[in-house]
Formats: C-alpha cells, structure tokens, sequence
C-alpha cells in the first residue's frame, strides 16, 4: 500500500520511501512527513510485528 505525506494514519506503523528507502514510524493520528532523508513524498506501508515477537 502506497502512503502520501500529509496523510493521517489509522494504526501506528513504520512507512519506507520510496525514494531512498528511509524507515519513518509514524503514531496513530499523525500524519506522515516528508521523507527526512530525501524530502520524497510517497511511501510503503509495513505492518510493525506485533509485540513481544
């Protein structure tokens, strides 16, 4: 799944660039920022393991 920044997320998650394959953890209720790294704008979703594995 595809994630802009400016877009507000529903569940915590870690988000990839697309770009330069930044890592950027975003909270529940948060939008997601540009990239600090390359200042790109779209990226990946991951799923963050649940806790404790």
């Amino acid at each position: 799944m595809t994630v802009k920044a400016g877009e507000e997320i529903h569940n915590s998650g870690d988000f990839r660039c697309q770009r330069c394959g930044e890592l950027v953890h975003v909270e529940e209720g948060l939008t997601v920022p540009n990239c600090p790294g390359c200042g790109n704008t779209t990226f990946s979703w991951r799923d963050r393991p649940p806790k404790g594995h």
